[in-house]
């Protein structure tokens, strides 16, 4: 009878240990999505302000006469001149008139203008 007693009391306490354990996982499991779909949606976020940047610069180049070609010559003689600016020393410029603090407002603000 004893030996019964203690088995069932095994029994219950492995059961109880995979309660406990799959609880964990869940709880991690859900963390785990909601991290994912936050970081899909900031990768998402910035694919599309990638792509509109690429054409905002694409129109600008355009305003300017600079097309694909003379825009690569362009590139190619600065980078072989090797003369990369102050932020090769790690010192970023600073855009005269633009007081926007943040990089994602000054987007924001150009993007919403455009359309």
């Amino acid at each position: 009878m004893r030996i019964l007693q203690g088995r069932a009391k095994q029994l219950r306490n492995a059961v109880y240990r995979q309660r406990r354990i799959r609880s964990s996982n869940e709880k991690n499991n859900a963390v785990a999505q909601n991290r994912r779909d936050r970081f899909e949606a900031l990768l998402s976020e910035m694919k599309s302000d990638l792509d509109f940047l690429k054409e905002r610069l694409k129109e600008e180049l355009n305003e300017l006469g600079i097309d694909q070609p003379k825009a690569q010559k362009i590139l190619s003689d600065y980078y072989q001149s090797g003369n990369n600016g102050p932020e090769a020393n790690g010192v970023k410029r600073k855009v005269e008139g633009d007081e926007c603090k943040s990089s994602r407002r000054k987007i924001n603000d150009r993007f919403h203008s455009v359309q």
